[in-house]
C-alpha cells in the first residue's frame, strides 16, 4: 500500500512541476528583422531569467507571470505570459539614449545636437553619498573639472576649476546658475534636490553668460513635478569618521632627550608625564541627514517641495555644520498661453570652526597638536581651570585651549530663487521674464573669557561681532523663436538683463569684560571698536544666439553678449562665440556602417570676460578713515588714500578654440567623447610693484597673459547587460598652464610660510601657476649634520639668488572612474579618483623636523644627524631659532599624486516598482564608505589639500591643514 502512495505521490509531483516549468521560446529581432545577442529575458520578481543567444534565440521555463525584454539602447517590453510557448519580440531602438535634453545657458538642447563641450552629472551621480556640497557631486564625474575640498573640515569650501586657472588676482571658480539664477556660492544648495548639473566648458557654451563666464558655468537644475505622477520620498543617512592615518610625534623621554641638545637644562625634572595630544584631539565624527520630498500635479498645475536636515560635526571638535532646507518648486499653465514658474529655496545654517592653517603659536590646532610638549597636562594640576601653559612660551597654548577656549559660532540664512513668466506671443514665439533674487544674513559671534587662556588672561576678555548681509537681484527678459519645415530647425533668442549687488557689514571688537560674572555680549566689554562697510556693483547686459540644424547633420550656432560693469570707467566689453557640427553618421555613404550608430565632429571659438576679482570701485582711489583725538571745534577724523584709481582698468578676457568628438557604438553601449581646447586670458589683473618713495606701492591694472590648453576623454560602456549587469564611465583630463607674459614687474611673490618668514610661491613668465619656488636642497652634509644648499647662480656663497623653481603645484591629468555592478536587487558602484604629477610644499614638516626651539617633533627626527649617525636625510639639532635647515627648499617638496577609493555604495532593493505593496512601492537600503583607501606617497595628513583655499597662486601647500577622513554610512530611501 505504501509502495502505491508513494508512486502516486511523485506522479503527481512530476505533473505539478511539469506544469510549473512550461518551455517557453522565441527569437527577439530588431526593427529590420536582425537577431539581437545578448537581450536579458527576466520573470518579473523573480531571479529566473536568461539571454539570448548570438543569433536572437532563446528558451526559459515559466509557467505564468511577466517576462521583461530588456536591451541597452532598445525599449524594453514586459509581456504577459499566459497559454503561449512561443513568443517574438521585436525591440525598437531608445532614441532617448541620445536625445537626452542638457540644460544649456538660457535653455535647454538635446545632448546628441551639441556643438559645444558640456559635461552633466545627473541625479544618480549623487544619490546615496554622503555629500554636503553639490560642488562634491562634480569631482572625478566631468572631464576637465578639476574639484579640490582643500580642508575636510565640516562645511568647508570646495574649488572647482574648469579647464585649469586663467587669473592671478580674480576668481577661478565657475558660474554657477541655479534654475536660470547665476551665483557663486552653492554651498547651501541641497545636493537631494538637484535633478542635474551641466558644465559648460568651452567659450562657445559659456559666452552666453559674457563677463562672468570665463572660468565656465555650471548649470544647475533642481526637481520638478510630474503630472499624474504624486511622489513623496523619505531619504536618510547616518554614518561616522575618523582620521585617515596620524602623524606620529616624539614621547616625553623622547623630547626630553631632544630639548637636552637644543637648550640644555631648560627641562625642569619633574616634568616627566605623557599627554597624548593625537589621541585627545582626533576623535570620531558623527554625520546625519534627513530629506522629505513631495512631488505630483495634473497638467495644469504642478509641484515639488522638499525639506531637508543634515549635520555633520568633525573629527577635531568643535568643527561641525548643521543646514535646514526648505524648497518648493510650481509650475502652473494660468492660460494656454501663459505659464509661470517659481523657485524658493530658504537655507539655515550653523558653522562651528576649529582653527588650521596656522602656527602653533597662532591659534592653528592640527600644528599645536603636533608641536605641544608631551609632558604638558590640559589643564593646570591646581584645580583652577586654567589651561595649562607652555613654559616655553606662554603665548602657545595647548590643543583643547584653542579648541574649547573660545565660544563662537556663525549663522546664515539664506533665501534664493526667482519667477519667471513665459507667454506664448505666436506659434514659435516666447516672451520671458524672470526676477531673481539672492539674499544672504551672516552673524559671527566669539568670546574668550579672561580667565583660562593666556590670551584671554592678557587681554582680560575678548569679544567680536561681524554681521553682514546681501541682496543681489536679477531681471531678465528673453525672447525665444523656434521655427521647423522640412529638415530645417532653426532657433533664436534676444535677451537683457540687469543685475545688482549690495553688501553691508558691521564688525565690532571689544575686550576687558567683568571677570566677576561671565557676560559675553560686547555691551560688557570696557573697550570697544568698530568698522562697517558697504559695497555695491551693477551690471547691464544684452545677447542673442542663433542656432541652425539641418537634418540633424549640419549643426551651426552663433552668439553674443555686451556687458557694462560698474566696476570699471569704461565698463562695456563684447563677447562672441559660435561653433559647428557635422554628424558624419548621418551622410548617405555611412548607413553600412552598423557598428558605429553615431559619430560627430564639432567645433568652436568664443570669448569670455571675468569681472568676479575686479575691485567694486577700482577706477577710484580710495580713502581709508581713521579716529584721531576730537578737536574743538570738531573736525572730524583722519584720513590718508590707499589706492590710487585705475580708469583704463579692463576686463580680463579670455578666448578659447574647442575641438571635440563625439562616437556611440554598439547601440550606444560604447560612448566616447573627446575634446582638445587653447585657452589665452588677456589682460590679467596684477597688483603691480610702483616705486618705494611712493606712499602707496602698488597699483591695480591689467599687465598679463595666462594660457591652457589640453585635451579631455570620457568614455562610458556597458560590458554586461543582462541578470549581471557592468557599466563604466571613465574620464581623464590633461591640462597645461603658463604664464605667457608680464608686463611692468617681473615677478610675484605669494605663499608667505610664517614659520621662517620666506615666500614658497612666485608668478613668472615661463611657467604655471602654482610654481614653488626656494632654494635646491642637496641632503644633509655628512660632515656638518647642515642642509646644503646648491649653489644655483655660482657665486661661491648661498645667497637669494641661489632660490629657483623647486616645484609645481598644478596635476598633469586628473581621472575618475566609476563601475556599477548589479545583480538581482543588489547594486555596488565603486568610485576611484585621482591627480598625478602635483607637488605639495609640506610646509607642517618645518616645525615638525626643524629642531629649532622647543615644540615637540615628528618621530622621523630620532634619525638626525649626530656625529655617530652621519649618513641620514635628517639634519641636526641647531636650537637658538636658528632656521637655516628649514629655509624653504626642494627638502619639503614632495609628490602630490594620488589613487583615492572615494566611494563605494552597496545598495538592495528591498521593495521595487511593486504594486502589490501600495503603500510602499519603493524600498532600498544601502551603506556607503568614503576615502576607505588612498594610494600616494605623500607623508602628510591627506594629499588633497591647500592651506590657501582656492587661491591659484598657492596651491598645494600644506601648514596644519584639517585633514580628509575616512568616513562610513549606512541609509534608507523610501518612496510612498
Amino acid at each position: 500500500m505504501i509502495k502505491h502512495f508513494t508512486l502516486i505521490f511523485f506522479a503527481v509531483l512530476s505533473l505539478s512541476v511539469f506544469a510549473q516549468n512550461r518551455n517557453i521560446s522565441g527569437k527577439v529581432t530588431d526593427a529590420d528583422g536582425i537577431g539581437l545577442p545578448g537581450v536579458t529575458i527576466q520573470l518579473v520578481g523573480t531571479t529566473k531569467g536568461t539571454t539570448t543567444d548570438p543569433n536572437g534565440n532563446y528558451q526559459i521555463n515559466v509557467d505564468k507571470g511577466v517576462l521583461k525584454f530588456s536591451y541597452i539602447g532598445y525599449i524594453s517590453q514586459d509581456i504577459k505570459v499566459e497559454t503561449q510557448t512561443s513568443i517574438n519580440v521585436v525591440m525598437h531602438e531608445n532614441v532617448s539614449v541620445l536625445n537626452e535634453v542638457v540644460v544649456i545657458g538660457y535653455g535647454t538642447q538635446v545632448k546628441k545636437d551639441l556643438t559645444t563641450a558640456v559635461s552633466v552629472v545627473d541625479q544618480k551621480d549623487i544619490e546615496d553619498r554622503p555629500i554636503t556640497s553639490a560642488a562634491q557631486a562634480l569631482q572625478g564625474k566631468a572631464a576637465g573639472v578639476d574639484v579640490v575640498q582643500p580642508s575636510g573640515k565640516p562645511g568647508g569650501e570646495i574649488v572647482v576649476h574648469v579647464r585649469g586657472t586663467t587669473s592671478v588676482l580674480a576668481g577661478n571658480d565657475p558660474l554657477y546658475v541655479v534654475d536660470g539664477v547665476p551665483t557663486t556660492d552653492i554651498r547651501g544648495l541641497n545636493p537631494s534636490d538637484i535633478a542635474s548639473m551641466s558644465v559648460l566648458k568651452d567659450a562657445s557654451s559659456a559666452a552666453i553668460y559674457g563677463a562672468r563666464a570665463a572660468n565656465g558655468v555650471v548649470t544647475i537644475t533642481t526637481f520638478r513635478g510630474k503630472e499624474n505622477t504624486p511622489v513623496i520620498k523619505f531619504q536618510t543617512y547616518i554614518g561616522t569618521s575618523w582620521l585617515r592615518k596620524p602623524i606620529e610625534t616624539l614621547n616625553t623621554k623622547q623630547y626630553r632627550d631632544l630639548i637636552d641638545q637644543i637648550a640644555p637644562g631648560s627641562l625642569d625634572p619633574t616634568w616627566t608625564g605623557y599627554t597624548d595630544w593625537n589621541s585627545l584631539v582626533f576623535g570620531k565624527g558623527f554625520n546625519q541627514s534627513y530629506q522629505l520630498s513631495a512631488s505630483g500635479g495634473n497638467e495644469k498645475n504642478r509641484y515639488y517641495s522638499s525639506l531637508g536636515y543634515l549635520s555633520e560635526a568633525g573629527i577635531i571638535k568643535p568643527a561641525q555644520f548643521s543646514r535646514i532646507n526648505f524648497r518648493i518648486n510650481l509650475d502652473n499653465e494660468l492660460r494656454s498661453w501663459l505659464k509661470t514658474s517659481t523657485n524658493v529655496n530658504m537655507i539655515y545654517s550653523k558653522t562651528e570652526d576649529t582653527p588650521d592653517n596656522a602656527s602653533s603659536g597662532r591659534g592653528g590646532v592640527i600644528m599645536s597638536t603636533l608641536n605641544t610638549p608631551p609632558f604638558l597636562n590640559v589643564y593646570k594640576p591646581d584645580g583652577s581651570g586654567q589651561f595649562d601653559p607652555n613654559p616655553f612660551q606662554p603665548s602657545w597654548e595647548n590643543p583643547i585651549a584653542y579648541m574649547e577656549g573660545p565660544a563662537q559660532k556663525a549663522i546664515d540664512f539664506r533665501v534664493f530663487g526667482n519667477l519667471n513668466i513665459t507667454a506664448t506671443i505666436i506659434k514659435g514665439l516666447t516672451f520671458t521674464t524672470n526676477f531673481g533674487i539672492d539674499y544672504t544674513s551672516h552673524q559671527w559671534d566669539y568670546y574668550l573669557d579672561p580667565f583660562r587662556t593666556n590670551y584671554g588672561r592678557q587681554e582680560n576678555g575678548v569679544g567680536q561681532a561681524d554681521k553682514s548681509n546681501s541682496l543681489t537681484w536679477l531681471w531678465e527678459n528673453t525672447l525665444n523663436y523656434n521655427k521647423q519645415w522640412g529638415k530645417h530647425k532653426l532657433s533664436a533668442l534676444l535677451g537683457a538683463s540687469q543685475q545688482k549687488y549690495t553688501y553691508n557689514d558691521s564688525y565690532i571688537w571689544g575686550n576687558d569684560f567683568p571677570s566677576n560674572v561671565t557676560v559675553t555680549t560686547l555691551n560688557a566689554a570696557n573697550t570697544v571698536s568698530a568698522s562697517t562697510d558697504i559695497q555695491q556693483w551693477a551690471l547691464a547686459s544684452f545677447f542673442g544666439r542663433a542656432t541652425y540644424d539641418y537634418a540633424s547633420k549640419y549643426y551651426l550656432t552663433v552668439s553674443v553678449r555686451r556687458d557694462g560693469s560698474s566696476k570699471l570707467a569704461n565698463p562695456w566689453g563684447t563677447m562672441p562665440a559660435f561653433s559647428a557640427g557635422w554628424r558624419i553618421s548621418g551622410e548617405n555613404f555611412w548607413k553600412g556602417i552598423k557598428v558605429i550608430n553615431d559619430l560627430k565632429i564639432r567645433g568652436g571659438w568664443g570669448k569670455n570676460g571675468n569681472q568676479e576679482g575686479i575691485p567694486n570701485y577700482a577706477r577710484y582711489g580710495l580713502i581709508s578713515y581713521y579716529r584721531r583725538t576730537a578737536t574743538n571745534p570738531l573736525s572730524g577724523p583722519s584720513a590718508v588714500q590707499v589706492t590710487y584709481g585705475n580708469p583704463d582698468l579692463k576686463w580680463e578676457t579670455t578666448s578659447q578654440t574647442n575641438l571635440g568628438i563625439d562616437l556611440s557604438m554598439f547601440n550606444s553601449r560604447i560612448i566616447l567623447n573627446v575634446d582638445a581646447y587653447y585657452k589665452l586670458t588677456n589682460d590679467v589683473l596684477l597688483n603691480v610693484q610702483l616705486p618705494a618713495s611712493l606712499p602707496i606701492t602698488t597699483m591695480q591694472t591689467n599687465a598679463g597673459t595666462i594660457e591652457n590648453k589640453g585635451m579631455e576623454f570620457n568614455l562610458h560602456t556597458v560590458n554586461f547587460a543582462s541578470k549581471f549587469g557592468w557599466n563604466t564611465d571613465f574620464n581623464i583630463s590633461f591640462n597645461r598652464n603658463m604664464v605667457k607674459e608680464l608686463k611692468y614687474t617681473d615677478v610675484y611673490y605669494f605663499g608667505r610660510i610664517y614659520s621662517n618668514n620666506q615666500d614658497v610661491a612666485i608668478v613668472k613668465a615661463g611657467m604655471p601657476l602654482g610654481t614653488f619656488y626656494g632654494y635646491i636642497s642637496e641632503g644633509v652634509d655628512p660632515k656638518t649634520g647642515m642642509i646644503k644648499y646648491a649653489d644655483v647662480n655660482g657665486n661661491g656663497i648661498l645667497d637669494p639668488g641661489d632660490r629657483t623653481v623647486i616645484g609645481h603645484a598644478q596635476p598633469k591629468y586628473i581621472f575618475g572612474i566609476t563601475n556599477t555592478f548589479s545583480y538581482w536587487r543588489f547594486d555596488l558602484s565603486v568610485f576611484v579618483q585621482g591627480s598625478f604629477g602635483n607637488q605639495i610644499y609640506n610646509a607642517t614638516r618645518i616645525d615638525l623636523e626643524g629642531m629649532f626651539d622647543s615644540k615637540n617633533q615628528s618621530t622621523i627626527v630620532m634619525d638626525r644627524w649626530t656625529p655617530t649617525n652621519t649618513i641620514t636625510n635628517i639634519p641636526k639639532v641647531v636650537g637658538n631659532g636658528n632656521m637655516d635647515n628649514v629655509k624653504n627648499s626642494s627638502r619639503f617638496i614632495e609628490d602630490g599624486s594620488y589613487v583615492r577609493l572615494k566611494s563605494v555604495t552597496l545598495s538592495y532593493k528591498v521593495i521595487e516598482n511593486t504594486k502589490k505593496k501600495k503603500g510602499v512601492p519603493k524600498l532600498s537600503v544601502y551603506v556607503t564608505g568614503q576615502n576607505l583607501l588612498t594610494l600616494t606617497k605623500y607623508t602628510g595628513y591627506d594629499p588633497e589639500v591647500n592651506a590657501y583655499g582656492n587661491s591659484a597662486t598657492e596651491m598645494g601647500i600644506d601648514y596644519g591643514t584639517y585633514p580628509q577622513a575616512i568616513s562610513f554610512i549606512a541609509g534608507i530611501n523610501v518612496e510612498f
